[in-house]
């Protein structure tokens, strides 16, 4: 049995490794299908942003030389000569104390060269009464405020968020280049597994951890390429993993997930149909509660020493919560070309104590509460690795290490934020 530390720098070195397995150049995709992921070169403005100058208020603009004079004694007066509007065409701003109303985002007009807000001005007789100056570029958005075109706008690595889209669009960019994700199946076993509650009778329950595995990894752009939930059987659980190692149609996957059969029961058989198929062990059982009995095996394949990766996890649903976000995440959103693949840790104060009696690293359910301005990690009700309940509550991992027994109330402990 290996620590948390020793499994994660197991599963780091053999991230590294690979990448060199996956395709080196990226995929050119729509701007509607890249949230997620990462960009694989960097990408220039084709276009200044702002294209020109425009008013960044309604108001009227003017030239800043007509009103320095302007006081509340002695007010200056403009005549309102036209209207400029967003979408409108360049306008000219013509004799010295005329003013043009405008609209936000409407180009400023030739000649103009600020925009007094519609608030400070009064309009009386056909012109607009100022009571005090306005300085040069006051309310005005300069062409080339953000970028100029060529300029570099978003770096290679750069992880695609809503907001990143949104940028590329108002650039006109609509076909991304961006790195390439692993291909993942899932497969759950379990003879007690059914699927709708029609099928639900005593010994049976509803399965739940391929579910959450989808869900999960959808959350980071990857749909599997093969899913299945199947019984705790030698020759299906070989036959579903031959399947996901080498697929006719060449979408055969670079990391599986099994669930359940990895511990020590007669009727576990995980372990023994991977050895059979040739998966080379890494690690089996770690050191923490829950997920003891975690395996990580490589698949050599045409050569390649360590080509694909397997992930045996436990059939407790909260166990595989834990390892998939502890180790599973990290690693795919590595192989993602994520610059930041961990996950944010933090030290914050128990709201209530906490003890435990063995020497495993464990992780708990909580939810980060605030308390007379500070942050606390309030650990949750139903700790149990079958219990999902808290779950709606949990955004962070309570993290007890090995060696420690109690935590009271007050003291520090380390937390991972879940996404």
């Amino acid at each position: 049995m290996i620590t948390v530390a020793e499994a994660k720098k197991i599963l780091d070195k053999q991230a590294q490794q690979m990448l060199s397995f996956l395709p080196k150049t990226g995929r050119i995709l729509p701007l509607t299908e890249v949230v997620g992921r990462i960009t694989a070169e960097p990408i220039s403005a084709p276009i200044s942003v702002p294209l020109f100058d425009n008013s960044a208020m309604d108001g009227f603009a003017v030239r800043s030389a007509d009103v320095k004079t302007a006081s509340p004694d002695c007010p200056v007066i403009l005549k309102i000569d036209g209207e400029a509007r967003a979408g409108d065409s360049l306008k000219e701003l013509g004799e010295p104390q005329t003013t043009i109303r405008i609209m936000t985002g409407a180009p400023l007009p030739l000649n103009a060269d600020a925009v007094v807000m519609k608030e400070e001005a009064v309009e009386k007789n056909g012109g607009v009464l100022l009571s005090r100056p306005v300085a040069a570029g006051k309310n005005v958005r300069r062409k080339g405020e953000d970028f100029n075109a060529g300029d570099e706008a978003i770096p290679v690595g750069t992880k695609i968020t809503p907001g990143v889209a949104g940028l590329m669009a108002s650039l006109g960019i609509r076909n991304v280049p961006v790195k390439p994700k692993p291909r993942v199946s899932v497969i759950a076993t379990g003879c007690e597994l059914v699927s709708c509650l029609e099928a639900l009778k005593p010994g049976k329950i509803l399965e739940s951890n391929s579910v959450f595995l989808k869900a999960a990894l959808s959350e980071i752009g990857i749909s599997p390429v093969r899913n299945a939930v199947i019984e705790d059987d030698p020759a299906l659980i070989r036959e579903r993993l031959v399947a996901a190692f080498e697929d006719c149609h060449q979408v055969a996957s670079d990391v599986i997930i099994i669930t359940g059969g990895v511990s020590v029961g007669d009727h576990d058989h995980t372990r023994s149909v991977l050895e059979g198929l040739g998966v080379t062990q890494l690690f089996w059982k770690v050191a923490q509660k829950p997920g003891k009995p975690f395996y990580v095996g490589t698949l050599d394949k045409k050569g390649e020493k360590g080509e694909k990766l397997i992930f045996g996890l436990p059939g407790n649903p909260y166990a595989v919560f834990v390892c998939f976000y502890l180790y599973i995440h990290p690693i795919l959103l590595t192989l993602m070309g994520h610059p930041h693949p961990e996950p944010r840790r933090e030290r914050l104060k128990l709201s209530r104590g906490i003890a435990k009696n063995d020497g495993r690293s464990h992780f708990l359910k909580g939810k980060t509460v605030q308390k007379n301005n500070e942050t606390l990690a309030w650990p949750l009700k139903g700790q149990g690795s079958h219990l999902l309940g808290a779950l709606t509550k949990t955004d962070i991992l309570i993290c007890v290490p090995a060696e420690t027994r109690e935590i009271k109330e007050g003291e520090e402990v380390e937390v991972v934020y879940l996404p």
